[in-house]
């Protein structure tokens, strides 16, 4: 990231990227997220791929407190396979991440959009915070295990690939 550049939102950017959001749903999801409101909101330190981008992990209130929803903002870079497939015709980074996404999931995310900043140009997608990352020990697998595991990691993969229509994934 340029020196230039600041890791962080301000309250205000906030604010506006949430306008933004908002403008580029459809009718539907607009007028369901239009009752929400920024309540709260903190820095997010992102994974290996994703060192130095701007990630807020914000907290919004409904009508009352009690209808709340997580929503996490990740600056959306270029893919590090980018100098070596050949180039989407994407508007910009935010859309190639939610088409990726949506092309690999079988339920997609309901909050899931990217929009470009009109202040900055930064491209950022949106989408509903659940920290559902998981870890084990492969080591500590016996030969059945790390083979059911291998089968469960493979077909996930595949069917990931196969949803993506591309010839070159099936």
């Amino acid at each position: 990231m340029p020196e230039e550049q600041e890791a962080w939102i301000t309250e205000l950017d906030a604010e506006r990227l949430f306008k933004e959001y908002i403008a580029s749903l459809p009718e539907e999801k607009r007028q369901h997220m239009s009752h929400f409101r920024i309540a709260n909101g903190a820095l997010r330190i992102v994974g290996i791929c994703s060192v130095g981008t701007r990630c807020l992990i914000l907290l919004f209130e409904g009508v009352t407190k009690d209808d709340a929803l997580i929503l996490q903002l990740k600056e959306a870079g270029s893919s590090v396979l980018e100098p070596y497939v050949s180039k989407k015709d994407y508007a910009n980074q935010a859309q190639r991440v939610v088409v990726g996404q949506k092309l690999m999931q079988t339920a997609s995310d309901l909050f899931l959009a990217g929009i470009q900043d009109l202040m900055t140009g930064i491209q950022y997608y949106w989408r509903q915070f659940k920290d559902m990352k998981g870890s084990f020990d492969l080591d500590s697998l016996d030969k059945a295990g790390l083979e059911t595991y291998l089968q469960v990691y493979s077909l996930c993969l595949a069917r990931a690939r196969a949803r993506t229509g591309n010839e070159a994934c099936k």
